[in-house]
């Protein structure tokens, strides 16, 4: 048995031609792009190779109907970072199992809760930016939605909180938005006191960056703001506390002798350090 799913659209349609390389031979999904009616009906017509299937009567007829069509019509929130929940309201929506929902046709929106006119899902990991809401229902097909989500990074922690005055401390920065689903890593940059951070680029994650400070931009003790950028796009800080770190000088090590002053290769020379 085959499968035909599809929407509803406007315009003249004689027939849908499917290729044997298009789709697996279980399921085959059409497609007529050209706005929105009340009913077009066309011939199914399935190709392998040269060779075109017959059919001489209504039964390889498919029909995208607008009553057959899901409809996304509201998205709220209308914004927010990976990991949030958002509601999408419309028609003709399946069931929790049946319907799907994907940003920019790419990254999944993990459906926790479906009716007929309400859907609940998670955002995944995406990367920062505007994204087309795509839900989808099985055995009717894609929804028309003009509707999108804005997807923000967020800071969640930055640890440790003090660290070395001439810097080289390794930092970690955990929040969501830095690696999308695919793999794929957007231009990441982290400041603190407004000077560069070294990101560890090994170190990223989604949900984990790494970067090593530099030296503190005062001779003294300095609270600094630790900000973080994914493609161009600031990432809120969420992070008790706020997100900051603090060049101390109690965290600085200082080295308080060295023994013996004098050797050939080969001696043992005792460091005395203070503050590790």
């Amino acid at each position: 048995s085959r499968q035909f799913v599809g929407s509803a659209f406007d315009g003249v349609l004689d027939e849908v031609v499917v290729t044997d390389s298009a789709v697996p031979a279980s399921v085959i999904k059409v497609h007529y792009d050209q706005g929105h009616s009340a009913k077009v009906s066309a011939k199914v017509v399935v190709k392998y190779g040269t060779a075109r299937s017959q059919c001489a009567n209504s039964a390889c007829f498919f029909d995208f109907e607008s009553v057959q069509t899901p409809r996304v019509e509201s998205v709220e929130p209308t914004s927010g970072a990976p990991g949030s929940l958002v509601t999408i309201t419309g028609t003709l929506f399946g069931t929790q199992t049946t319907t799907t929902v994907k940003l920019n046709k790419a990254v999944t929106c993990a459906v926790e809760e479906a009716t007929a006119t309400r859907v609940v899902c998670r955002v995944g990991n995406a990367l920062p930016g505007v994204a087309t809401i795509n839900l989808a229902v099985n055995n009717i097909g894609d929804a028309i939605s003009k509707s999108s989500f804005t997807v923000i990074p967020k800071v969640s922690s930055v640890s440790p909180s003090a660290g070395s005055m001439l810097g080289g401390s390794r930092l970690t920065v955990t929040g969501a938005g830095f690696v999308a689903n695919d793999g794929s890593v957007a231009p990441v940059r982290i400041t603190v006191c407004g000077h560069p951070c070294a990101l560890v680029a090994t170190a990223s994650s989604a949900t984990s960056l790494q970067c090593v400070t530099g030296r503190s931009p005062s001779a003294t003790l300095s609270q600094c703001a630790v900000a973080v950028t994914v493609a161009g796009s600031q990432a809120p800080c969420e992070a008790t506390g706020g997100c900051v770190f603090t060049y101390s000088p109690a965290n600085t090590p200082t080295v308080t002798s060295v023994y013996p002053t004098e050797a050939r290769g080969g001696v043992q020379i005792t460091v005395g350090v203070r503050g590790l």
